[in-house]
């Protein structure tokens, strides 16, 4: 037995309340009785007085509502406890026997937990889908849900889903989104002629649009037949081709004379542009000779830019070959007019030459080489004296310091046969002592003193090979900046 029960069996074992006591509780079990149904009311929010709903083919499924007209209306029996409408998947509390929708059930668990018939209290586990109830309302008589928009069908309840499918008094909404509701029966005449976004096909351009969109698109169709704008035989023609009617075909459009870029000024239908080129055919040789002949100043100009950009160029490229000259582990050095400098050093007006400063490879020494044609000091007159100095540069402070690096003068040999060349030359190796710091220290100065090969050869085998050619020698240095 319930605790609801239990506790009745007890109050009745105590003293019987007076008469007064009766008629003050009367009226608050009442109120108590309608304030639970108003709460469940209230939440379903559901006004429905003359019939079920139903959704999915079940009598009062929770599916998309319809309401359910029964022939003849159902007793009492049939009704929620909770709504007072017709059951709808209908639930039974087993501790009373009430019966209700599940949707009430739903509402009465999340408001007072009882039944609103007797205010039984609900345990979730003591309420069970009351199948016997829905057997019977499957089976009570019912009316189509749109009789009174004129259907006149009538069957049992559970056979009604069936036939809503295919009620042709059924609303539907419009398959085009147009926002239009209306019967099935009126399906075909609103799809096929009263629906604003019904598909069609241009019958000029076969493209599939709105039929709202129409006059917009026939606006702007290729296809849409126009009239030629100047009157002529061609009455209409599509849009897409007026363009060339006009440029190649229309005798009536006002076009302008072929030699227009040349010069010539005149415009006229097609049969006066061609009396115009038979009459004034001198004229377009004439405009023709002045375009000729300023294209050929336009070449001569582009021809002329073309030639200082390639002067440019080759002055661009010599500076870069001296620039990498510059900082490769190699240096030429050619000395022009070798003769007239050798008699000047003969003579002791000029003694020694010196090259341009140049660098032992990227970030390096920066060194010049130095000759002595007629010898130096004590070897004047019997050798050519070769040497190197080590200059002031931009990084020096990144070098090892004292100079030490391997070093390779040569005298090329400028014979026309490559394979008979036989170049001079002579390898220094600088030794770092304290001795030699004056020639391969860090340069305090412009630069340090000259260090190489005061014998590096004699003035008598400067002529035996072609050592000076065109009265041109090249000197080349090497630097074994590896070891």
């Amino acid at each position: 037995m319930s605790s609801a029960n239990t506790e009745e069996s007890a109050n009745d074992n105590k003293a019987k309340p007076t008469s007064a006591t009766k008629q003050s509780d009367a009226p608050s079990e009442a109120n108590l009785k309608s304030k639970l149904i108003q709460k469940v009311m209230t939440a379903r929010q559901d006004s429905n007085t003359s019939g079920s709903k139903v959704g999915d083919g079940q009598n009062g499924s929770s599916g998309p509502d319809v309401k359910i007209f029964y022939i003849p209306p159902p007793g009492d029996k049939f009704k929620c406890v909770a709504c007072g409408d017709i059951l709808r998947q209908p639930v039974k509390f087993e501790i009373c026997g009430h019966s209700c929708c599940s949707t009430c059930y739903s509402d009465i668990m999340t408001t007072t937990g009882r039944c609103p018939e007797d205010e039984s209290v609900l345990e979730r586990n003591e309420v069970t889908v009351d199948k016997q109830m829905r057997r019977e309302l499957d089976h009570l008589g019912v009316k189509c849900s749109y009789f009174e928009q004129g259907c006149p069908w009538t069957g049992l309840a559970i056979e009604l889903q069936d036939h809503l499918e295919e009620c042709q008094h059924r609303v539907v909404t419009c398959i085009y989104d147009c926002g239009v509701e209306f019967e099935v029966r009126f399906m075909e005449q609103h799809v096929t002629a009263d629906c604003p976004r019904r598909p069609v096909v241009c019958q000029f351009c076969q493209e599939k649009i709105e039929i709202h969109d129409q006059p917009a698109h026939m606006e702007t169709c290729k296809r849409f037949p126009i009239p030629c704008p100047n009157g002529c035989k061609r009455k209409e023609l599509p849009r897409e081709e007026l363009v060339v009617h006009l440029e190649r075909e229309c005798p009536l459009q006002v076009n302008n004379c072929p030699f227009t870029e040349h010069g010539c000024n005149f415009r006229g239908m097609k049969r006066e542009i061609r009396a115009h080129l038979q009459d004034e055919n001198i004229l377009h040789v004439l405009l023709l000779r002045d375009a000729v002949q300023g294209f050929h100043n336009l070449l001569d100009l582009q021809i002329q830019a073309v030639r200082e950009n390639q002067t440019t160029v080759k002055k661009l490229q010599m500076k870069l070959q001296r620039c990498e000259a510059f900082f490769e582990p190699s240096f030429i050095w050619r000395i022009d007019g070798y003769k007239e400098k050798f008699d000047e050093a003969q003579q002791g007006r000029k003694t020694t030459l010196f090259s341009s400063p140049f660098y032992s490879h990227r970030h390096g020494y920066r060194v010049c080489l130095s000759i002595c044609p007629n010898g130096e000091q004590r070897f004047r007159g019997k050798y050519l004296s070769v040497f190197l100095c080590i200059c002031r540069g931009e990084y020096d402070a990144l070098l090892s310091w004292p100079f030490s690096f391997p070093i390779t003068l040569k005298l090329l040999d400028q014979n026309i046969n490559p394979d008979l060349r036989q170049d001079h030359q002579v390898t220094i190796r600088p030794n770092p002592i304290p001795s030699n710091n004056a020639y391969l220290k860090r340069p305090s100065s412009e630069r340090n003193q000259c260090f190489g090969s005061p014998r590096f050869l004699e003035l008598e085998q400067l002529h035996l090979r072609d050592f000076v050619v065109d009265n041109t020698i090249f000197f080349k240095i090497i630097f074994d900046i590896s070891g």
